[in-house]
């Protein structure tokens, strides 16, 4: 699976934090790894997501993060992909996200790819991030949590995910910030119950040092 990509049942759900994770641990385990990010909104410059990536793994912005190649699309405007696109006058071109993928697997054993907003969420006019992971067949993680209405949003998801051949390596419930423990015990156990396939775990805390 040198290709993962990270989706989520939302935006804010925890990509971010958790996909950087991935990368630092398959990093400590000495394999080559990278993270990118197609399409950021909400801000300009270098996609602040891939600055939080490096941050966790540990180690300084890449040339080519320097150079916007592992985001190839930002957006100030803080929206769905295809609407911050739209609203700034750009076409996400897919061939540019699929270049992209490929170049950096020439250089990595792993890619990690963090979409943007829920898995359902548009990339363009004419197609969403699910769609985008069913063509390629890449392994994924969806990341979830256990705030109010994620029990209805990850039930959703995974549906989605099975009814488009869409393979799930894992679930991560994010606990961050943390919530009640009555309702996460009994979310994580509802999920197990009704998913018994599904690799289900909490996922880790990251602390900002700085």
């Amino acid at each position: 699976m040198p290709v993962i990509f990270i989706t989520g049942i939302d935006t804010g759900i925890g990509k971010t934090i958790q996909t950087g994770l991935l990368a630092k641990k398959l990093s400590d385990s000495g394999k080559t790894v990278i993270t990118i990010k197609p399409v950021q909104t909400g801000c300009r410059g270098i996609a602040e997501d891939i600055i939080i990536h490096r941050k966790i793994m540990g180690i300084v912005l890449t040339d080519d993060d320097n150079r916007g190649e592992t985001a190839p699309y930002v957006f100030e405007y803080p929206a769905s992909s295809h609407l911050s696109s739209q609203l700034a006058g750009v076409t996400i071109d897919i061939d540019v996200i699929d270049a992209t993928i490929e170049k950096f697997l020439q250089k990595y054993e792993y890619v990690l790819v963090e979409g943007s907003g829920g898995i359902t969420s548009p990339i363009n006019n004419d197609i969403n991030w699910g769609d985008f992971i069913r063509m390629r067949g890449y392994d994924t993680i969806l990341v979830s949590g256990f705030r109010l209405g994620s029990i209805n949003h990850t039930v959703l998801s995974i549906e989605y995910c099975i009814s488009n051949s869409i393979n799930i390596i894992e679930v991560i419930l994010n606990n961050y910030p943390e919530q009640d423990g009555i309702i996460a015990e009994s979310t994580s156990r509802y999920l197990q119950e009704r998913y018994k396939t599904i690799k289900f775990r909490v996922g880790e805390y990251y602390k900002n040092k700085e």
